[in-house]
């Protein structure tokens, strides 16, 4: 009646059958979607960050491109260290666009102000970099290494006016 006959087959194996039916496909379907394996923001950057300490610059960048792709704009110190790994890659028209958006996504942080400040003092760019090292300072007044490079970059540009004035 009503297709529930009766079995030779036991209630608690029905049961059990019934079970592993159901929990086999929900687990799957957990497992696809909820991984627990899966990095944390913090755990990718440091594992980025031990490939540029280590000098591996082209598998950093690689890695920081995935870690870029998969967490975009939420984590802007990602690319604050690809800038770093271009830096050392030679890349510094790459290490530029990396810091910009660093810059402009972690307002609140120093640090790729004083690289790019850093960057534009090399190519005498004097301007941008006093401006950057200016901006780092106000957020961060202690910064040692900001108030350097102002202070470098500012006796260069005496400098400069010196030479050209005795010329």
């Amino acid at each position: 009646m009503y297709g529930l006959e009766r079995t030779d087959i036991p209630f608690w194996m029905q049961f059990v059958g019934v079970f592993i039916a159901l929990a086999l496909p929900l687990s799957a379907f957990f497992f696809h979607f909820c991984r627990l394996d899966e990095e944390t923001r913090e755990e990718t950057y440091e594992k980025a960050e031990i490939l540029v300490k280590s000098r591996n610059y082209p598998a950093a960048i690689a890695y920081l491109d995935k870690a870029i792709e998969k967490y975009g704009d939420e984590y802007p110190q990602f690319y604050k260290l690809r800038a770093r790994a271009k830096i050392f890659s030679s890349d510094s028209e790459g290490a530029i666009s990396d810091l910009k958006i660093a810059i402009e996504r972690g307002p609140y942080d120093a640090e790729p102000l004083i690289e790019y400040g850093r960057i534009m003092m090399e190519r005498e760019a004097h301007d941008e970099a006093i401006d950057a090292y200016n901006r780092a300072i106000s957020i961060k007044c202690d910064s040692e290494a900001a108030f350097n490079g102002r202070g470098l970059q500012r006796e260069s540009l005496i400098l400069r006016s010196r030479i050209s004035k005795s010329r």
